[in-house]
């Protein structure tokens, strides 16, 4: 379904529209899901891009962030995964409540691979 939209985003949507966002994260959390990480990246990271620049909700920038985090830790670039996941950690506390169990589950991500 992400794959059908995205299809359809790029022949109706600018590339940098908010619709984007969420197509490319859903998308990059089934490979996360999947074990392909690497596959997962380039998609998460335009999504974030888009996220940023599009000032997005703190849950949502948040929510790609913690996926790439995930993808990049599947992918082997650890060091720039905790990073993210860090600052997932803060987009989540930003959003308050809506992101208790996010949070929650990012917390215990991140003390499971500190470095």
């Amino acid at each position: 379904a992400y794959r059908r939209a995205l299809d359809i985003f790029q022949k109706s949507l600018a590339a940098d529209n908010p619709r984007f966002g969420n197509a490319l994260t859903g998308l990059g959390a089934c490979y996360v899901l999947s074990n392909a990480g690497k596959k997962a990246v380039p998609l998460l990271e335009r999504a974030l891009a888009i996220r940023e620049k599009d000032n997005t909700a703190a849950r949502d920038v948040g929510e790609t962030r913690f996926f790439l985090a995930q993808a990049l830790w599947q992918a082997g670039d650890r060091p720039r995964a905790v990073k993210l996941a860090k600052q997932a950690q803060q987009d989540f506390a930003k959003a308050g409540k809506t992101a208790d169990t996010p949070l929650t589950q990012l917390d215990r991500w991140v003390r499971q691979r500190a470095i």
